[in-house]
């Protein structure tokens, strides 16, 4: 149980992160290969969801910057993909990252 427990604290400390769902994979698969409750780590599914659409929107954040900052079509390309994924992943809108319909209409014909 203290392996939950120091994933939990893990997960809560890097729930900004693009990676944390793979922190919030290896907590579901310990707690489930030892039979333990989340509920005995002090957490529950819904908790680990928001941490998990926070990390979805770190990286789409991520990916927008990369986009800017991108040098080439193809790079431009991958890195506006990678947007969609994670903004679908985490359920928010274009909006909510300053991203207007029209800019993601442009984006289309890159």
């Amino acid at each position: 149980m203290e392996k939950a427990r120091n994933l939990l604290r893990s997960i809560k400390s890097n729930c900004d992160d693009r990676d944390v769902s793979d922190l919030i994979n290896q907590l579901k698969d310990h707690c489930g290969r030892k039979r333990v409750l989340l509920a005995y780590v002090s957490t529950s599914e819904s908790e680990l969801n928001h941490f998990q659409r926070r990390g979805f929107q770190a990286a789409a954040r991520r990916a927008l910057y990369d986009f800017r900052q991108a040098k080439t079509d193809q790079r431009r390309r991958t890195c506006i993909d990678k947007f969609r994924y994670y903004l679908d992943l985490s359920g928010c809108s274009a909006g909510e990252f300053g991203v207007s319909q029209s800019q993601m209409e442009k984006f289309g014909q890159i």
